[in-house]
């Protein structure tokens, strides 16, 4: 499943909306250009990810980890 999918389905499966037992862990890949703010990231694993112009303004990030990751921002973003 493609990142935005599989973001969907956590979201669904963390606000209760479903009861189909999913997950939230990447490591070590790059993303780019992903505006989070429409998903809950709570308890997902993000470790060692390279962000590039991602937006996590008002994320739900409790018990979220994101060890290692770095994050870019372009100049004035």
């Amino acid at each position: 499943m493609d990142l935005i999918t599989n973001l969907q389905k956590y979201t669904e499966y963390s606000l209760g909306k479903t009861k189909e037992k999913c997950s939230l862990i990447y490591q070590d890949v790059t993303i780019n250009n992903i505006d989070f703010s429409p998903y809950d990231l709570n308890n997902s694993s993000f470790l060692e990810i390279t962000f590039n112009n991602c937006d996590f303004s008002k994320v739900y990030l409790s018990g979220a980890s994101l060890c290692g990751s770095i994050f870019n921002q372009r100049a004035g973003g």
